[in-house]
């Protein structure tokens, strides 16, 4: 049965999963005045007590608590296949996720990441957002990040680790994008000519690891000393033939009087710099 499906199903059942949270919290507290009444202090006096405290605290604010969370409960146990979901293509992608909406319940660890993102509403940093609810995103052992945060509106994204060498075209094309936590990499990590295409606002990023093919940042005009620094500080120095692109508003901006001196202590001699 289809993820799809298995939501379908769920939902026929969600009336009656919210009944049952409400009627227990609704009938302990009815009950309960029912009986104290009948004994203590008149059954009038007691039915209208329980009506009260059922209807109100200990009825039906538990009742809806208990029903809204089995509603939770059963959706992201389908959803995220009880945590062992990894194929995320469009997963989150579109309109219709949004911060209120996007509220997982098990950690993301991410095989297939096509177009996971892309054009979702949700804003704000991803990594603090699933921080906030315990989690992480992991992503590994993904072998395709291709428009996964592609005009997403993230202004910040968690750790990304690209060991597994997915594909990335146009993986960071956002100009939400102000800040990436860190990239890792290996030598092997492929990036496309455009992985990071519309991305005009990044800002700040950090590289980890050894950058082996061309990578291309001209769209990035606000790149800050500290990230250009950490790019070229992780340009493989046994590769050849690479080209490294950057903005030259940002460089210039970065490095008003020293980028000639910096490039001839920092650059390894297989790559070219050029600046668009």
């Amino acid at each position: 049965m289809s993820i799809a499906d298995k939501l379908s199903a769920i939902g026929r059942n969600l009336t009656r999963i919210f009944d049952v949270g409400y009627n227990k919290g609704y009938g302990k507290g009815h009950e309960e005045g029912y009986e104290e009444g009948a004994s203590e202090s008149g059954y009038n006096k007691g039915y209208e007590d329980g009506y009260e405290e059922g209807a109100s605290e200990s009825g039906y604010n538990k009742g809806y608590e208990d029903g809204k969370q089995a509603e939770y409960d059963a959706f992201w146990d389908v959803f995220q296949e009880n945590g062992e979901r990894n194929e995320y293509t469009n997963a989150f992608g579109g309109s219709g996720w949004t911060k209120d909406t996007f509220k997982p319940k098990y950690n993301i660890v991410v095989s297939n990441g096509y177009m996971m993102f892309r054009d979702s509403k949700i804003e704000g940093h991803l990594g603090e957002i699933l921080s906030a609810r315990g989690l992480v995103l992991d992503t590994s052992i993904m072998y395709s990040a291709n428009y996964m945060f592609s005009q997403c509106r993230f202004t910040g994204l968690p750790v990304i680790n690209l060991l597994g060498a997915p594909s990335t075209s146009n993986m960071f094309g956002s100009s939400s994008l102000v800040t990436i936590d860190k990239i890792i990499v290996a030598k092997k990590t492929s990036f496309s000519n455009d992985s990071f295409s519309s991305a005009s606002n990044l800002a700040n990023l950090t590289i980890e690891g050894e950058i082996g093919s061309d990578i291309n940042f001209k769209w990035s005009t606000k790149l800050t000393r500290a990230s250009i620094e950490s790019i070229i500080g992780h340009l493989s120095d046994t590769a050849t033939g690479k080209t490294l692109t950057l903005s030259k508003t940002a460089v210039d901006t970065a490095f008003p009087d020293d980028w000639d001196s910096y490039v001839t202590a920092n650059k390894p001699g297989g790559w070219t710099i050029t600046l668009v």
